[in-house]
């Protein structure tokens, strides 16, 4: 597993599961709905939300996460998780799908991993723009 903080949430993402956040795979006519209410209720968390320290969601992350929300849903058919990061990012991760694309969300800049599953090695990348970040992830969905 790469050390970058898009793949830092994996533990997070199971215990904010349990919490009932966990949503279908396929896409519905709900699908932003769904996702603005996963991103909302992160941004409602308090400080140390995981009783370990862990940073609140800041209003610019619960903004970009939104208007990313809505660049995805557009052209992307597969809803993702929406989970709060212990770091006060917000990932959206697909972990059924066989690449697992995921995108950590930050005040400007999102950062984009998936599995290569030719060389069974992650690809990562930092983009500050998130038309490129949904190219390159319904490009990750289709490998």
């Amino acid at each position: 597993m790469p050390g970058s903080a898009a793949f830092s949430v994996v533990g997070w993402t199971s215990a904010f599961r349990a919490g009932a956040i966990v949503r279908s795979l396929f896409a519905d006519g709900r699908w932003i709905e769904i996702a603005e209410t996963q991103i909302k209720d992160a941004f409602l968390l308090a400080e140390n939300w995981d009783g370990q320290g862990a940073a609140q969601i800041g209003g610019a992350v619960t903004e970009h996460a939104l208007e990313f929300a809505h660049a995805l849903a557009s052209f992307i058919p597969f809803r993702p998780s929406i989970v709060p990061c212990p770091d006060g990012a917000i990932a959206f991760e697909w972990p059924e799908l066989a690449t697992r694309p995921s995108a950590l969300i930050r005040d400007a800049e999102i950062e984009f991993c998936y599995l290569d599953r030719v060389s069974g090695r992650y690809i990562e990348a930092t983009l500050a723009d998130d038309a490129q970040a949904c190219s390159a992830l319904r490009q990750a969905m289709h490998e």
